[in-house]
């Protein structure tokens, strides 16, 4: 699937850009330990990844459609989009995306609702089975939620990774000029 692989890109550039960031601050990145560097940075990349979506209303707004197929006043294709509000309470632009793309024509994801579209044989609302409608707009609501739960286990797999990073930078950064101890004390010989 190419939208989670364009998510790992963009999980591994937001390490990047946190680890620019704290290793930018010299004495704070070397004083800690590189566990505790690294569990920042990871922490920082799961915060900016975290999504959660609720369904705020068993009940949803039912809307009947007729669309002209044809383009001649032929064929009517009929179909209701049942609507639920819904709240993004943590809002990650990029599994939001994601999961966008994954909507189907049964099923749309808004920013305030999610949407079901079933066909209908007439202008029928009772042909509707809301139940079944219902349950098929929840089991998206906890697809996406496990989704959203994926790309935090995608974030902790780098934590391995991310404290060697840490070590390695330590390891090359150039050691503070420190006098040497007791160059001056004696004269030079000549």
């Amino acid at each position: 699937m190419e939208t989670i692989d364009k998510i790992r890109e963009d999980i591994k550039t937001r390490i990047d850009i946190e680890f620019e960031n704290i290793s930018s601050q010299g004495d704070l990145f070397n004083s800690l330990d590189r566990d505790v560097v690294a569990a920042h940075i990871i922490n920082q990349v799961k915060e900016l990844y975290r999504f959660d979506l609720k369904l705020d209303d068993v009940h949803g707004r039912v809307e009947i459609f007729n669309e002209d197929k044809s383009g001649e006043g032929g064929i009517v294709h009929r179909f209701a989009m049942v609507s639920y509000p819904i709240t993004l309470q943590h809002n990650s632009a990029a599994v939001f995306e994601m999961l966008r793309q994954t909507s189907t024509t049964e099923i749309e994801l808004g920013k305030e609702h999610i949407a079901v579209f079933v066909g209908l044989a007439e202008d029928n609302v009772d042909e509707i089975d809301l139940q079944k409608v219902f349950d098929r707009a929840s089991a998206f609501i906890m697809e996406s939620n496990r989704l959203g739960e994926d790309v935090q286990l995608l974030i902790d797999q780098q934590f391995d990774e991310v404290r060697r990073r840490v070590e390695d930078m330590r390891s090359n950064m150039p050691v503070p000029n420190q006098p040497i101890s007791g160059a001056g004390d004696q004269p030079l010989v000549s």
